[in-house]
C-alpha cells in the first residue's frame, strides 16, 4: 500500500499473528488515482490470512469510515458488534 513497504514481505509472517484482529474494509474497487480515497486499499484476503481475524466489509462507507460514522467504527473497536 504505501512506498516504503516495497521492500517488505509481510505475507509469511501474518500466520504467526494469533491476537484477535477485526479487518474493516471500506468498498473496494480499482482507485481513481493515487489520492483516492474513495475506496480501501486493504487486502481483501488480510482477514482470511490470519489465523484469529474477521472480515468486516463496509462498501457503503469510505477510507474515512471513522468520520463517516464514528459511533459503528468506534462500536468496532471496543468489541461490541462483533457478532453480527
Amino acid at each position: 500500500v504505501y512506498i516504503g513497504s516495497l521492500g517488505n514481505n509481510p505475507h509469511s509472517l501474518l500466520e504467526r499473528i494469533a491476537t484477535p484482529a477485526a479487518v474493516i474494509r471500506a468498498a473496494t474497487g480499482m482507485r481513481g488515482d493515487g489520492m483516492d480515497f474513495t475506496l480501501s486499499p486493504t487486502w481483501e484476503g488480510l482477514a482470511n490470512a490470519l489465523p484469529n481475524a474477521r472480515d468486516i466489509h463496509l462498501p457503503e462507507l469510505t477510507h474515512f469510515m471513522p468520520m463517516q460514522d464514528p459511533a459503528l467504527i468506534a462500536g468496532y473497536i471496543a468489541g461490541e458488534g462483533m457478532a453480527d
